[in-house]
């Protein structure tokens, strides 16, 4: 299915009023153990594709956005947090006046559901009576969760999310998954710096309490296909919500 960037205007804008609704890929460069820089960029793409053929909904182009992470920031890669704002505030504005009611954020994680929520508060007068958004995190949802910890031993409910990247890297790109990953020890100082960029330490802090992340073991490769389970689930939850 093409996405409503690849139509003309009027075209886009027939599509728009006829379904009213729109689904909006939105993924980040982040930094996983040694997995490529855009993996989560790629996985998104991948769901969003298959999701709009299963829900009949067409996707905008996707957004990235270069995610803060404890890690150096790497220059060049995607959006600053206030510039991926306004292109999410106008991209929601253009979307509504062209007749979508409501917008379905495909992300690829849930860092980006507060910054999508101030976005469309920030245009909120401009919208339309009855618009409305559904923010959706494929690494978070409960079915992506409990596969991962299936195939991975001693996860947290940080490494959970990570975990389900690395079975989608190794489904889609064949990328080996390491028998044990590094542990990554983090300073006091270090979680600090993140609420300095935006994030909230105490929800860091949840996910490790001694500051210091845990590793996964003994990973069993699936027997069915990742992927496509992901995608059906997600297409349930936007059929469920849907106009």
């Amino acid at each position: 299915m093409k996405t409503l960037g690849d139509y003309s205007m009027g075209e886009a804008s027939k599509i728009l009023a006829e379904s009213g609704m729109a689904i909006f890929p939105v993924s980040a460069a982040q930094p996983i153990q040694n997995l490529p820089l855009n993996i989560c960029e790629f996985i998104t793409k991948k769901i969003a594709e298959n999701v709009c053929e299963k829900t009949n909904i067409h996707q905008t182009s996707p957004v990235s956005l270069a995610t803060v992470t404890p890690f150096k920031p790497i220059p060049d890669v995607g959006l600053h947090k206030n510039r991926f704002r306004a292109v999410i505030s106008d991209c929601v504005c253009s979307l509504n006046y062209a007749g979508a009611k409501k917008i379905f954020f495909l992300s690829s994680c849930d860092f980006f559901s507060a910054s999508i929520t101030k976005a469309v508060n920030d245009y909120k007068r401009k919208l339309s009576e009855g618009f409305s958004y559904e923010i959706i995190s494929w690494q978070s949802i409960d079915f992506a969760e409990k596969k991962a910890a299936q195939h991975f031993e001693n996860l947290n409910q940080f490494w959970r999310n990570e975990a389900a990247v690395f079975l989608l890297a190794n489904e889609l790109k064949g990328i080996d998954i390491p028998v044990e990953t590094q542990k990554l020890p983090f300073s006091k100082e270090d979680f600090e710096k993140w609420k300095k960029r935006g994030a909230d330490p105490e929800k860091l802090r949840k996910f490790s309490p001694d500051f210091r992340f845990s590793s996964w073991t003994g990973f069993s490769a699936p027997q069915t296909s990742f992927f496509e389970e992901l995608c059906v689930e997600i297409s349930k939850i936007i059929n469920e919500k849907k106009l």
